[in-house]
């Protein structure tokens, strides 16, 4: 899933994002650009866990906070976790 494009209120941004997001992507995935327009700012905090031990997943937990006051108060809009078999367990594909 892709967040919105931080700070961007133009739509063709988010998309160019997506498209660029759609051919690196391997294997293929779904992905949903979604805005909240009546709290167009905002910025991603990003966890990384490494895994354990080689071969191991590595997770990246994603959080998108909108700023929705000017004095700076947060909302989370949107949690999710990235995640991959780390490439030094000996199964790499390279």
């Amino acid at each position: 899933m892709t967040a919105p494009v931080a700070g961007s209120s133009d739509p063709s941004a988010i998309c160019s994002a997506n498209q660029q997001a759609k051919r690196q992507s391997d294997p293929p995935v779904l992905r949903v650009g979604v805005r909240d327009a009546e709290h167009p700012y905002g910025f991603a905090e990003f966890a990384v866990d490494p895994g354990r031990h080689p071969g191991d997943m590595t997770r990246i937990h994603v959080t998108y906070y909108n700023i929705i006051t000017p004095t700076g108060e947060l909302s989370v809009f949107e949690k999710f976790t990235l995640q991959r078999r780390r490439s030094d367990g000996g199964h790499s594909h390279h």
